[in-house]
């Protein structure tokens, strides 16, 4: 119980951190080179290769979010077809079977300014919250899943399950 109570301390403590970086890292030239490197490896069909060298929807969720935090909205990137946003959303039905699924594309939909309870056709707040093991109140059995998508409910301003 103390090592959830610790984990729900540093996660609280981060998130503003999070999602309040944004002004600053608009401001800040030394990013640019890093957000155009992004932009540039961004696919036709609005995606991004993870590691099997195949569009990846996981990886295109850590895109969108390090697009934020450097101060660019991740709906606005797209090379020359779909952006960001809409290959995410083209991907929820499949990539939200999972908790750690629903939870990349939930704020991914958040730092979007989109409502992650209707991404997609998803809804993926009830996606996660159906998830929560009645035994164990976890959503997954990962620890870092879990948290995950604690701080997804958090983002989409849902009471996190105690």
């Amino acid at each position: 119980m103390k090592t959830r109570a610790v984990v729900l301390l540093i996660f609280a403590l981060l998130l503003p951190l999070t999602f309040s970086s944004v002004a600053s890292a608009a401001t800040n030239p030394a990013i640019d080179p890093a957000v155009t490197w992004l932009k540039g490896q961004q696919q036709s069909d609005g995606g991004y290769l993870g590691f099997t060298g195949k569009a990846d929807p996981g990886t295109t969720a850590d895109v969108a979010l390090s697009l934020l935090a450097a101060g660019t909205d991740p709906a606005t990137v797209s090379n020359g077809g779909p952006s960001i946003i809409d290959n995410l959303k083209t991907s929820a039905p499949s990539y939200a079977t999972t908790v750690g699924g629903a939870s990349k594309l939930a704020l991914a939909a958040v730092a979007a300014g989109l409502d992650p309870r209707a991404f997609g056709g998803q809804n993926l707040v009830q996606r996660m919250l159906s998830k929560i093991d009645p035994k164990t109140g976890l959503m997954d059995p990962q620890l870092y899943v879990h948290a995950y998508a604690m701080l997804a409910l958090s983002a989409a301003g849902q009471t996190v399950p105690t």
